[in-house]
Formats: structure tokens, C-alpha cells, sequence
């Protein structure tokens, strides 16, 4: 049962994402034909592709620091390659098992660390996340002066500033919950949240002490999303068409990552366009170029995420010779 509950809702998901694909390539026909008249600039397709493998493969690093700070010995060869093969799942192979599982799953095999793996995984992405945030809101901060022509932008950078401050008081909650036992019961004791506030609290309290490594990996979790936003923008002047100020993507860009980011769909495929493309709509700025912005930018992150190949085929074959000689 639990299988079939699993497989239901990878179905749902993979068909939500479908879905929303083929429903916003319908609605953007128009434009996408447009593409055949004038092609895409490849060579910023090609800047967005350097900036985007950068950033993904900085989230290697930054997870490495993260294992490294527990005083485990553990080779940056294999950060890559669990980095990568956890990418791939991520990104592109549809399941039930996500990335971070199944960089998880690898991680406790080979350092039979099951807790620890957990912990510096949850740590990572709440860094991540966190780093989102505090881009977006750096971004607003340093042109703050300049939203006022725009009613809809200072709207929009509204929410990137509320969701830097809830992340901040949330996240310095969880570290002083982790650093006094009592807090952490009190946390845990939350209705509805009290679970994952609890497992983020237990991850926190594993860096007790080494807050040091977390604030590296938070400044490389900022440096990521900064080349994300830099890659999403190169891919909006590959594309044909009046191009928005950079302000407004630095502004609106971040908001759409973080719906992006939401588990509805398989990598969130189709989430993150529908997002871009309401968000710069209402920001009056071209929707359909803002969904193709977003769709180039996913399949440059499938194109990075392709060196997880060779690690999983590699993995199947020594599967088989150890099948092989145990038979």
C-alpha cells in the first residue's frame, strides 16, 4: 500500500508538471514560433550555461564544508559525485525518491552515518534557502530609491523583504532552540509544523558549536543564487524581444526560485514557469518571454545535471560484478 501511495503520487505530480508544461507552451504558441525568426543568442545561452554549472556545482562545495566540519574523512571526489547523481534525481529522473534521498541513502552506505547525513543535508538546504532570501532582499535594500516609479515592484519587493525577515526570526529561533534543550521541546511541541521544526532543530544541534562552517556555507549559498539570478538573466537576453531593467529581475527572480522550489511537481518543472510568467506579467513586463527565460534556464540545469550519468552507470556496473562474484 505504501508502495502504491508512493507511485500515486509521483503520477500526480509527473502529470501536474507535464501538464502545466504543455499548458503554458499552448498559451505561449505565438511566441515560441517567434524563435524560428529570430533564434536565441547563444552566446549569452552560453554565458547562462557557465553561470548555472558554476552555482550547482558550488552547492557541492558548500555541502562538502558542511561533512567536513563533523571531522569525517570525506573526499571531495565523493561530494562530486554524490552532488551530481543527487542532482540528476532532482532534476531530471521523475520519482518517489528525491535527490537529497538519494544523496542520503549513498552517503550513510558509505560513511554508515544515517543521522549525520541527515543532518548536514537538512543544513544544506536550509542555508539554501535562507540565501535565496537574503540575495533578494540585498538586491531591494541596495535600490530601494528606484522602486518608486513602479506601485507593482515595490509590491513585489514587499514580499522579498517579509520573507527575509520570517526566514531570519525562524532561522535564529532554530539555532537557539538548538543550543538550549528545553526550546527544542518546545518547538517540537508546535501544532501541525512541530515535526519538521523539530527534525531542522535536531540538524541545527549537530553544528553546535561549529556555527563557524554554517555561515561559510551561507555566504556560498548566497554566491549560488547570485549566479542563479545572473544565469536566468543572460537567458532573457538570449531571447528575442524588449528585456526587462535588471532591478526588476533581481526583484522578482528570487520570488519565482522560491515558488520553483515548492516539492508540487517532479523539480518543480512547470511550477517555476507558471510562477515567472504571472509574476512578470503583473510586474508588466513580457510573461511569455519570462516563461521561456525560466524554461531555458530548467534545461541548462538538465544539460549540468547529465554528469550524474557516468556515477550511476559506474554504481550499476560494480553492482554487478559484486552480484557476480557473490553468485
Amino acid at each position: 500500500m505504501r508502495l502504491n501511495r508512493a507511485a500515486l503520487r509521483t503520477t500526480l505530480a509527473l502529470a501536474l508538471g507535464v501538464g502545466l508544461i504543455a499548458y503554458l507552451v499552448w498559451r505561449n504558441w505565438s511566441d515560441i514560433l517567434r524563435l524560428r525568426e529570430h533564434p536565441p543568442a547563444l552566446g549569452w545561452m552560453a554565458v547562462a550555461f557557465v553561470l548555472t554549472f558554476v552555482a550547482l556545482y558550488v552547492t557541492f562545495v558548500r555541502w562538502y564544508l558542511l561533512v567536513l566540519a563533523q571531522g569525517l574523512r570525506f573526499p571531495f571526489a565523493d561530494a562530486q559525485r554524490l552532488g551530481f547523481v543527487g542532482l540528476l534525481f532532482n532534476q531530471v529522473i521523475p520519482g518517489a525518491v528525491s535527490g537529497d534521498l538519494v544523496k542520503l541513502g549513498l552517503f550513510a552506505r558509505e560513511q554508515e552515518k544515517l543521522g549525520l547525513g541527515m543532518a548536514t543535508i537538512a543544513v544544506d538546504r536550509l542555508v539554501g534557502m535562507y540565501g535565496l532570501f537574503l540575495v533578494g532582499s540585498i538586491a531591494v535594500a541596495l535600490n530601494w530609491s528606484r522602486l518608486s516609479d513602479s506601485p507593482q515592484l515595490r509590491n513585489a519587493a514587499y514580499v522579498v523583504l517579509a520573507a527575509a525577515c520570517a526566514s531570519t526570526v525562524l532561522l535564529a529561533g532554530l539555532v537557539l532552540a538548538s543550543a538550549v534543550p528545553a526550546v527544542e521541546r518546545i518547538a517540537q511541541a508546535v501544532p501541525v509544523l512541530g515535526r519538521p521544526l523539530g527534525e531542522m532543530v535536531a540538524a541545527l544541534a549537530v553544528y553546535r558549536g561549529k556555527y563557524r562552517a554554517v555561515a561559510v556555507a551561507l555566504a556560498l549559498a548566497c554566491s549560488t543564487h547570485t549566479l542563479f539570478i545572473l544565469a536566468l538573466y543572460c537567458c532573457a537576453l538570449a531571447l528575442p524581444g524588449p528585456n526587462w531593467p535588471f532591478l526588476a529581475h533581481c526583484v522578482a527572480a528570487p520570488i519565482g526560485l522560491t515558488i520553483n522550489a515548492v516539492p508540487l511537481t517532479s523539480g518543480g518543472i512547470g511550477v517555476g514557469e507558471a510562477a515567472m510568467q504571472q509574476i512578470y506579467t503583473m510586474l508588466g513586463y513580457d510573461g511569455a518571454k519570462a516563461f521561456l527565460m525560466m524554461l531555458s534556464y530548467r534545461i541548462l540545469c538538465w544539460i549540468v545535471s547529465l554528469g550524474g550519468v557516468p556515477y550511476l552507470v559506474r554504481s550499476a556496473r560494480a553492482r554487478r560484478r559484486l552480484e557476480g562474484a557473490a553468485g
